[in-house]
Order: C-alpha cells, then sequence, then structure tokens
C-alpha cells in the first residue's frame, strides 16, 4: 500500500511537471501567439495589451516618421531578434521531443523496476535452488569424471605396458631378421668369391688352351722345318754326288790333257834327238821353247791346283754347312719335339685337373646356388612373417595409440569440465553470498535506502535535465533510470611449454607481473634474454628485453612492470622497463635465449559467456 501510494503521488507530482514544463516551453518557443486555452478575464486584458501595443505603434509610427533611418535599424534589430527565436524555437522542440522520449523510457523502466521488486524474493530463492541442485550434479559428475579418469589411466597404462611387448616383441623378429639377411649376405659374398674364383680358373683355362695351341702351332713348324730340311739335305745329297762327278770328271779331262802334253813333250824331244846337227839358235829356241813349256804346264799346275782347291773348298763348305745344319735339324727337332710333347703332357695334365677342378666349384656352386636360394627363400618367408607381424603390431600400436589418444582427449575435456565447473561454483557461490550479504543489507536499511534511492534518482534526474534543457526549468524531475546486471561466466585455459630449466609459470590478468620458475636441478644465468607477447590477433609481437639474472634451482622472479614492484617483493624480482604488461582475451609470452632460440612458452586463452 505505501508503494502504490507513493507511485500514486509521485505520477501526480510528474505529470504537473510535465504541464508547468509544456506551458514555460510554449511561452518561450511562442511570445506573440496564445495557443493555450485561457479564460475570458486574461482573454480581455490580452486584447486590451494588444490595442495598447497597436497604439503605442501608430503613435511611434506617426512620431518616428521624420527618422527612417532608426526605423530601419529597430526592423533589421527585430528580424535579427526574430529569426535568433525562431533558431531557438525549434532548438527548444527538438529538447522537448527528446525529453518526452525520455519520460516515456523513464516510465517503462520504473514499471520494470517495481515488477522486479515484487517478485525479487521469489526468484532469488528459485536461483538459490536451481543453484544448489546444480552444484550437486556438478558434484556427482565431478565424483563420475574423477572415477572415469581413474579407470582411463588404468586403461593407459594397460595399453602402454602392451605397446611396450609389442615393440620388444618387434625389435626381437627385426634383430632376427637382420642375422638372416647377414646370413643371406654373408652366402651371397660367398657366391660371389667361388664364381670370380671360377670365372678365374675359366680364364686360366683359356690361357692355357691357347698356350697349348701356340705349342702346336709351333710344333708343326718344327715339322714343316724338318721337312724342308731333309729335302734341303736331299738337294745337298744330290749336289755332292754331282760335284763329286764333276770332280772326276775333271780330273779325268786333267789326265786325259796331261797324257796329251807328254805326248808333245816326247814329240819334242825326239825331234830334238834327231836334230842334233842344228845351229846354236835351234838349241836356243830348244831352251826358250822348253822354258815356255815350263811356264805354261806350271801356271796350267797353278790353275788346275786353284780349280781343285777351290772346289774342293766349296765342296767342304758346303758339306760342313749340310751336316752341320742336318745335325742341328736333327738335335734341334728331337728336342723342341721332346719339349713340345712334354708341355702338351702337362697342359692336359693341367687341363684335366682345372676340368676336375672346375667340376668340383660347379658342383659346390650349385650346392651354394641351392643353399642361397633356401637361405633366400627362408629369408623371404621370414620377411613376410615379419612383415605381417609388423602389420599386426602396427594395427594394434595404431589402435593403442587411438584408444590413448581417445582417452586423452575425455581426459582433457574432463578436465576442462572439471575447471570450468570449479569456475562456475566458484561464481555461482560469489553471487550466492553477494545476494546473500545484499537481501540482509535491505533487510535492515531498507527506508533509508529507499530514501537514499529517491534522493539519488531526483539528483540524477536534475542533472540530466541541465544537461539537456539549459532554459527550462531545473527543478522539473524525471523518472529514474533502470540499472541493468547481466552476468558473465569467464572461462580461461592455459598451456605451458618449456625446453630446459626456465618456464613462464604465470602472467598477471591485471598485467602487473610476468612470473618465471627454474623448475630444472642447476643454476640458470639469463643474460641477453628476452620476451615477446602477442594479444589478440596483433600481426607484430612486441618484444622486451630481460635484464640479466641468475635464478638458482627452485628460484621464482617476477617481472613487475614499472612502479608496480612492491616493497615487499623478493630479491630475485626485477622491474622491465614497459609500463604495463598488455592483456586481452589472447596472449601468448614466448621466452628466448640469447642465441635466438625458443626455451619457454605460455598461452593464455579467455572465452566469456552470459547466460540467455
Amino acid at each position: 500500500m505505501d508503494a502504490s501510494n507513493d507511485s500514486g503521488k509521485k505520477q501526480q507530482h510528474q505529470s504537473r511537471l510535465d504541464e508547468a514544463l509544456a506551458a514555460g516551453y510554449s511561452a518561450i518557443a511562442e511570445p506573440r501567439r496564445t495557443d493555450i486555452s485561457v479564460s475570458a478575464g486574461d482573454q480581455r486584458r490580452r486584447s486590451s495589451r494588444r490595442s495598447r501595443r497597436r497604439q503605442s505603434a501608430g503613435a511611434a509610427s506617426s512620431s518616428s516618421t521624420s527618422g527612417i533611418p532608426d526605423i530601419r535599424s529597430t526592423v533589421e534589430t527585430r528580424s535579427r531578434s526574430k529569426r535568433e527565436m525562431q533558431e531557438l524555437n525549434e532548438r527548444l522542440a527538438g529538447f522537448i521531443e527528446k525529453s518526452r522520449y525520455l519520460q516515456a523510457q523513464n516510465k517503462r523502466l520504473k514499471e520494470e523496476l517495481d515488477q522486479l521488486r515484487s517478485i525479487w524474493g521469489r526468484e532469488t530463492e528459485k536461483v538459490r535452488r536451481s543453484l544448489e541442485a546444480e552444484l550437486a550434479q556438478m558434484r556427482r559428475l565431478l565424483d563420475s569424471a574423477e572415477a572415469a579418469k581413474g579407470e582411463r589411466e588404468a586403461r593407459v597404462a594397460t595399453l602402454e605396458g602392451q605397446l611396450r611387448e609389442i615393440r620388444e616383441h618387434l625389435s626381437s623378429v627385426t634383430q632376427s631378421h637382420g642375422q638372416l639377411t647377414d646370413r643371406l649376405d654373408r652366402a651371397n659374398h660367398e657366391l660371389a668369391d667361388r664364381d670370380g674364383e671360377i670365372s678365374l680358373l675359366r680364364r686360366r683355362q683359356g690361357q692355357l688352351e691357347d698356350e697349348v695351341s701356340r705349342v702346336r702351332q709351333r710344333l708343326e713348324r718344327s715339322r714343316a722345318d724338318g721337312d724342308r730340311l731333309r729335302a734341303d739335305l736331299e738337294a745337298e745329297t744330290a749336289g755332292r754326288v754331282a760335284g763329286q762327278t764333276a770332280g772326276q770328271s775333271v780330273r779325268e779331262e786333267l789326265q786325259l790333257v796331261r797324257l796329251v802334253h807328254e805326248q808333245e813333250l816326247e814329240e819334242l824331244r825326239g825331234l830334238v834327238k834327231t836334230s842334233t846337227d842344228r845351229d846354236d839358235s835351234r838349241a836356243f829356241w830348244k831352251s826358250e821353247l822348253s822354258q815356255a813349256i815350263h811356264e805354261i804346264q806350271r801356271e796350267y799346275d797353278d790353275k788346275l791346283d786353284g780349280v781343285r782347291e777351290e772346289l774342293e773348298g766349296v765342296y767342304v763348305d758346303k758339306l760342313r754347312d749340310f751336316v752341320k745344319a742336318h745335325t742341328e735339324a736333327q738335335n734341334g727337332g728331337t728336342g723342341a719335339l721332346n719339349q713340345l710333347k712334354e708341355e702338351n703332357q702337362r697342359l692336359k695334365d693341367g687341363n684335366s685337373e682345372l676340368r676336375d677342378r672346375v667340376s668340383d666349384l660347379q658342383t659346390r656352386c650349385e650346392v651354394l646356388q641351392r643353399q642361397a636360394e633356401e637361405y633366400r627363400n627362408e629369408a623371404e618367408a621370414a620377411q613376410r612373417r615379419n612383415d605381417a607381424e609388423r602389420d599386426r603390431l602396427d594395427q594394434q600400436r595404431r589402435v593403442a595409440e587411438e584408444d590413448l589418444r581417445r582417452v586423452l582427449q575425455e581426459l582433457q575435456g574432463l578436465t576442462d569440465a572439471k575447471v570450468s565447473l570449479e569456475l562456475e561454483i566458484a561464481a555461482y557461490r560469489k553471487l550466492l553470498d553477494a545476494e546473500g550479504e545484499a537481501l540482509d543489507a535491505a533487510a535492515l536499511a531498507a527506508p533509508e535506502m529507499r530514501a537514499n534511492q529517491q534522493r539519488d534518482r531526483i539528483h540524477a534526474v536534475q542533472q540530466q535535465q541541465a544537461l539537456e534543457a539549459p532554459t527550462g526549468d531545473r527543478n522539473s524531475l524525471q523518472p529514474p533510470v533502470k540499472a541493468i546486471t547481466t552476468e558473465v561466466t569467464a572461462k580461461t585455459q592455459f598451456e605451458k611449454t618449456f625446453k630446459g630449466g626456465i618456464c613462464i609459470d604465470e602472467c598477471s590478468p591485471e598485467g602487473t607481473y610476468i612470473q618465471l620458475r627454474n623448475v630444472g636441478s642447476k643454476k640458470e644465468t639469463l643474460i641477453g634474454w628476452r620476451l615477446t607477447r602477442t594479444i589478440d590477433s596483433r600481426s607484430q609481437p612486441k618484444e622486451f628485453p630481460l635484464p640479466n639474472l641468475v635464478l638458482d634451482p627452485g628460484d621464482v622472479c617476477r617481472l613487475w612492470a614499472e612502479d608496480e614492484k612492491p616493497s615487499d617483493a623478493s630479491e630475485v624480482d626485477a622491474e622491465v622497463s614497459v609500463r604495463r604488461w598488455e592483456v586481452g582475451n589472447y596472449s601468448r609470452t614466448v621466452l628466448y635465449n640469447a642465441d635466438g632460440q625458443e626455451r619457454a612458452r605460455h598461452v593464455q586463452k579467455t572465452f566469456m559467456t552470459s547466460p540467455v
């Protein structure tokens, strides 16, 4: 009842203020027109006022006929003021329309506020009950998620054990396959060596056969030389016989010539004996003749001896050459023939040995080829078995990896759901606490709050009217503005990676510091290191050099922005020459060492959701 009486009084007061405001605006906007309904006395007063104005205007016109320039200036001033008044009237009309629109909006907001106040307690209780039911359901879901997480972890451990056994079996199979491959390679190398030895023996056999053919050709040539030497011997023998015959004939001819010469000498001696009585000239001629005959005989004997010696020398030389050649031919041909026979026999023996060895090597090569074929077949069978086993193990591994990936995804989803549930639970808890505190405070100070709210609304309306209509009434009031509250749920995801002992542990959501932690087991010296930050969708990250720092194992260092480092900060904390670390819905922070290598990364994503 009090609320309804207050609202009725406020509406009546507001209507009166609106009427007064409209009357004042009309009087200001149209000073020469009276469109508002008034009483008869007012009309008489206004008509008498108009008649007085016309009379005064007539008097002024009659009195100012002499001063036309004053009238023109007055007219121009009046027309200028009239134009200004028209502009002001247009502005005032716009302000009036805006004020009417704001009055209607304030009225609607007031009605909604009254309606919300009427259902305030019931809705809060409903929200409390629904939130408690949701919290209980979320706790059940969290318990089931923890149980599922345990089962998935056990399943992951089992799958990892199976995967480890499969890998061990695969390594043993691969090792056996390697051993078979080594044996096959050794057999192939031995077979290649045997093939090389066989080819070498075959080349040696070819060389020996070539040598045998050359020996045979030499033997044939030796036989041909022997036949030729025999023919030459026979020719020489025939020549010797012919020479002996010719020598015998020459000797017989010489004997005949000697007999003839002796007979002639006997005849000459007889002639000499019969002519003893001749004179001294005959003795002279006889002595001369005998001397001539002796010279002829001596010359003939010398020639005969020279011819005989020459024939004997030629015969002896030919005979000696023939005997020597025949002896050499007989001796050399027989030795060469014997040597060729021995060499031929030796080559035949070596050829037979080589043939036997080649047959043995061919037999061994065939055995090795059969063994190599068997090894190859065994290796191919083992390869097929290994391939099948590897395919099976790969399939099992893929299935295990798929199960592990699915389990990890489910675990990640459960973790995200857990985090989001914890955030929502914390938000609901804060909301419920705030609602409880607000209800308690409202129950304790409801009258004072209503009075303060009324004063605040009146002051706000006065300020708004003073800003929107500076020529209007400053004491006029407007309906209060409705305050709308929207619930927003923030979900934040973090992703941290690092290489080495330094990691980016935390980035302050207020942009005051970035926290580094040494998670390794040795001291880290950060000299020449730098940070880069990318906020939201900026194309280029910003780079920030770090001061020289030394962090022991387990130390935590906060890099504070300028003028943000508190007095109780630790000794390893430092300030960076940046006014403030920028923040946003997406922030990516990367830590680089002096060589430009990425050592740590921190990615923060914030999702804002509002319930419908």
